[in-house]
């Protein structure tokens, strides 16, 4: 599988991810890069699609996914936290990580990131 993604790579790009987006391309996808490697939880607030959440170390490999997050409106929504460390993040559309075949241990090529 093969994603065109943006990046969120500030704290702020970070915050928003994919807020308030009613839908994206299924081959789009947001990339967080963090600039170390940590724990990083995630959640749905104000997110309108359901998404997939795969995390990433530093060596490209993918140490968790979590699919099918779905929306979370204004109410309190709960973090959705990883197994392991990661120092990216990679969102896509809810059911694309078991359409496409991607799992725990596969590795992640990024091209043209910078």
């Amino acid at each position: 599988a093969c994603f065109n993604v943006e990046l969120a790579k500030t704290g702020a790009e970070q915050s928003k991810g994919l807020m308030n987006r009613e839908n994206m391309a299924q081959d789009v996808g947001m990339l967080f890069v963090f600039n170390d490697v940590g724990t990083y939880s995630f959640w749905m607030k104000n997110t309108l699609i359901s998404l997939d959440m795969i995390w990433v170390d530093e060596n490209y490999k993918i140490v968790d996914i979590y699919e099918n997050a779905k929306p979370c409106g204004n109410e309190k929504c709960l973090p959705i936290i990883p197994i392991k460390k990661s120092k990216y993040v990679l969102e896509i559309n809810g059911g694309l990580s078991k359409i496409n075949n991607i799992k725990i241990d596969d590795l992640l090529e990024f091209k043209n990131i910078k």
